[in-house]
């Protein structure tokens, strides 16, 4: 309803209280109806424009409210996708890490067997040396033991047999004759020092004559002079013939044939 109206229908009820109300004419009231018509018809636009209004405000709002709940999902998925993701690497980095100590758990229980192995291995030779050298020990100490008694039995045998040798070469009670030649046996049982005057007279022996050869005392004091250094080749003869080396032989020169 306009201002207009609003004063004109005040007027009406005030005129009305105080004095007798006056009848409308024809025009006034079809201008009254008319007025009264177009202020329905603007009333119900208002009204269907604020309802415009009011809807798409509500479905701006719906809109607006899905896509904030859309929003909201996607970013809850996300979230979701990136904590799983998060998890999934956070457990491949824990089987990384057992792993990997399971690998260096594994490194060094091999490290210490091979410790323990090579220290064993070590202890056994360290065994096996001490036995070798324990073993060496008692055969070289039954070596010697063996080799004094051989020797023992060698000094024994010798003396034995140069006992034996004196009794054979003795004659009439004596030692032996006046010998001029030696013979050569070749099957002595006496080994002399190379370097000694003994063992130099008879390896000049046995360089310069054939076994069974009977040789001249005098030649062989003339020939072993360099090394007898003023001794006679008599007494180292003796000693070899005890020892079977030679043989003494007395020689007598033939008669002179007379003239």
């Amino acid at each position: 309803m306009s201002h207009a109206h609003h004063e004109h229908g005040h007027y009406a009820e005030v005129h009305t209280q105080h004095n007798p109300k006056p009848e409308l004419t024809e025009a006034e009231r079809a201008a009254a109806a008319k007025e009264a018509e177009k202020a329905a018809k603007e009333a119900e636009r208002v009204a269907k424009r604020e309802a415009k209004e009011k809807e798409r405000a509500e479905k701006a709002a719906a809109k607006e409210a899905e896509k904030s709940a859309k929003q909201s999902e996607r970013e809850s998925k996300n979230a979701q996708k990136e904590a799983e993701r998060a998890e999934k690497a956070a457990q491949r980095e824990q089987e990384k890490e057992a792993k990997k100590a399971e690998r260096a758990a594994a490194r060094e229980q091999e490290s210490e067997a091979k410790k323990a192995e090579r220290e064993a291995a070590k202890e056994a030779a360290k065994a096996a040396r001490a036995e070798e050298a324990a073993q060496k020990a008692a055969e070289k100490e039954a070596a010697k033991a063996a080799l004094k008694e051989a020797r023992k039995a060698t000094v024994a045998e010798r003396a034995r047999l140069i006992e034996e040798r004196k009794e054979a070469t003795k004659i009439s009670g004596e030692r032996r004759d006046k010998a001029t030649h030696v013979n050569y046996t070749g099957n002595g049982f006496s080994n002399p020092q190379a370097v000694s005057t003994r063992g130099k007279v008879l390896q000049h022996i046995k360089e310069n004559y054939q076994v069974g050869d009977t040789i001249a005392i005098e030649d062989l004091a003339k020939s072993c002079k360099p090394f007898l250094y003023g001794a006679s080749v008599r007494s180292y003869l003796s000693k070899l013939e005890e020892r079977g080396h030679l043989d003494f032989v007395a020689i007598q020169p033939e008669p002179a044939d007379a003239e």
